[in-house]
């Protein structure tokens, strides 16, 4: 349902991958899903008198395969596309365990560079992306909304990019905002009942230092690490804020990884 969190912007003409990646509940919970959707889920810890600084963590999760392709058709134009599946499971009350696979929602992005080229190690550019409701919605999902794979409505996000590089480091930082359409709820819709649901916007940014250990030819070995941090803002149904991330209005959440990217460059002309 929440998208992954990883930055896509290749420099390469054309690039092509499959991914995969998995969603603890730590994340799901913090993403900003309301807390109702979690009522049917039975919890692994959480905090108590006894054990104060416990976290919360739910018998919930979620794992994401999908599909990226890019693509330069010009020196200052790039053009995305994203096809996710989605595999969610969790135990609940009772101690079943419910599950379901479906796709999820397309994305097309595009990003423009108003100064600098992609081959080049200087740029900065304006960049966007625009997801379809193509995964299931979580309004009609019959056995509980966390199983869903979309949001039930359309979303897009603008935002900037900006790379500087000297000789093998690098520095790549990213600004954008989200925002997603009302949603419009029927009487058959499931746990609300019929009104207008406004998922919250989104403020997103991330630097990422990269460092070039190795490369012949068309090889390379690259070290990075990067920091990220979204702020959440209200969400609301028929105008009146609802409580996510456990009892919250609004939210931000900061997040880290360092990682190893060994690979071959993929290069070729248009």
């Amino acid at each position: 349902m929440d998208p992954v969190p990883f930055e896509n912007f290749s420099q390469d003409d054309f690039s092509f991958s499959l991914y995969r990646y998995e969603k603890p509940s730590f994340y799901l919970a913090n993403s900003g899903l309301p807390d109702f959707f979690f009522n049917d889920v039975s919890k692994l810890s959480e905090p108590t008198q006894a054990s104060p600084g416990a976290d919360l963590i739910y018998s919930l999760r979620s794992i994401q395969y999908g599909l990226q392709a890019s693509a330069w058709p010009a020196q200052d134009i790039q053009l995305r596309v994203s096809l996710p599946f989605e595999s969610n499971a969790f135990e609940d009350l009772s101690g079943v365990t419910q599950d379901r696979q479906n796709i999820g929602d397309l994305e097309v992005g595009a990003s423009y560079l108003l100064t600098g080229k992609r081959t080049g190690g200087n740029y900065v550019g304006l960049d966007g992306w625009y997801r379809f409701a193509t995964g299931t919605s979580p309004f009609s999902e019959p056995v509980s909304p966390v199983l869903a794979t979309g949001k039930g409505t359309p979303e897009g996000s603008l935002g900037v990019i900006l790379r500087q590089q000297l000789a093998r480091f690098s520095v790549f930082e990213s600004v954008h905002y989200q925002h997603s359409l009302p949603l419009q709820l029927t009487a058959s819709s499931l746990y609300l009942g019929p009104g207008v649901f406004q998922w919250p916007d989104e403020f997103q940014a991330l630097i990422r230092a990269e460092f070039m250990a190795f490369q012949q030819a068309e090889r390379m070995v690259t070290l990075f690490g990067q920091y990220r941090m979204r702020r959440i803002g209200v969400m609301t149904w028929n105008q009146i804020p609802m409580t996510f991330n456990q009892g919250r209005y609004d939210d931000t959440l900061f997040y880290r990884s360092e990682e190893r990217r060994v690979g071959k460059e993929c290069r070729s002309r248009w």
